[in-house]
């Protein structure tokens, strides 16, 4: 690829890019720009704008020039457009091109598209579509216990497929016995509202812990907010600030932001304004 290559010039490289090369070039710098802006060029100004909506223009260059795995690139810029307008319906034409050329795998992405941003206006035909897809995958990777636990999810709402509570549960526990914190979390609420099982908040406290240990962050959150409140386990501040800590410093802002204002008001620890403003640092 052409070092430094000036703005002006990028659509210039980019249409004239026409080999599999020129295509593994093409998702590199795309991948580099989108590490620029993850960290903060665009927002600063030293990233043009102009420069940054090459991007899915490169991306889209490349899978075109048979590159698979630059498709997948390009859904995901345009779930999460830094420059423009997000467009899931565009990613998701793009993941069934991708896995029309032979990369199944993308049927997950397929779905949680289609479930977490679409649900309520997804077609019953592209519902099942998903579902279908995705079944096909579980049954060839039967190891793929992400794909596993995001089978059951739907399995439970009944989204491409009739709704089945049980089975749902069902399947929860044998991807949570292969290790899948989320899982174990989703049995959690399984237990403790009976979904799909009986109520029983002895089993929910089990899934709840092993999910914390197992570092998932909604579970150490939800496990320091129990603490604090007395709901399911003993109240405890200290095992509450503990557990808080765990999930702020995983990455969960709430976590951070409840601890801070803790610290910031001297509720269950003591007052500590360096502290309070650590936390309060980690969601800045």
């Amino acid at each position: 690829m052409q070092k430094n290559i000036a703005p002006k010039d990028v659509p210039q490289w980019i249409a004239s890019s026409t080999t599999p090369e020129d295509a593994n070039e093409l998702q590199v710098w795309s991948i580099s720009m989108i590490a620029r802006i993850e960290r903060g060029d665009l927002n600063i100004g030293i990233l043009p704008l102009d420069e940054a909506r090459q991007v899915p223009v490169a991306l889209r260059k490349a899978f075109d020039l048979g590159l698979a795995e630059a498709g997948i690139h390009l859904a995901d810029w345009l779930v999460r457009n830094p420059t423009d307008d997000a467009d899931v319906p565009a990613a998701e034409q793009v993941l069934l091109e991708v896995i029309a050329r032979g990369k199944a795998e993308a049927c997950q992405t397929l779905m949680r598209y289609r479930w977490f941003y679409r649900r309520d206006t997804c077609s019953d035909e592209e519902a099942q579509q998903s579902f279908t897809l995705l079944s096909r995958w579980c049954i060839q990777h039967q190891d793929d216990s992400d794909a596993l636990y995001l089978l059951a999810l739907v399995t439970c709402h009944g989204f491409g497929t009739d709704e089945n509570p049980v089975r749902s549960a069902q399947m929860l526990n044998k991807v949570a016995s292969m290790g899948n914190t989320d899982a174990m979390f989703e049995l959690f609420i399984y237990h403790a509202q009976g979904i799909g099982v009986e109520v029983n908040d002895d089993k929910a406290v089990i899934y709840l812990r092993r999910a914390a240990e197992a570092g998932q962050l909604r579970a150490m959150y939800n496990l320091g907010a129990f603490h604090a409140s007395g709901s399911y386990v003993e109240q405890d501040m200290t095992l509450s600030v503990a557990w808080y800590k765990r999930a702020a410093e995983a990455g969960h802002p709430k976590a951070a932001e409840t601890l801070a204002i803790m610290y910031e008001e001297g509720e269950g620890v003591e007052q500590d304004d360096a502290m309070a403003q650590k936390y309060w640092d980690m969601i800045a």
